[in-house]
């Protein structure tokens, strides 16, 4: 059996995979009656590609 040991995460060596989110500095908007918390704004999306579009 092989053993796979975890490795803490951080920016750099998660950098090549895309942005790390991280909400410990952010601030929650409670949603669907206090159920439930939303982050806005975490990372940046490019959504330019094959005509892909946001919410708005």
């Amino acid at each position: 059996m092989k053993v796979v040991k975890a490795k803490n995460i951080t920016k750099k060596n998660f950098s090549k995979f895309g942005q790390l989110i991280n909400t410990s500095k952010k601030n929650p908007i409670n949603i669907n009656d206090g159920y439930a918390k939303r982050f806005d704004n975490l990372i940046n999306i490019d959504t330019s590609k094959k005509k892909g579009k946001g919410n708005s």
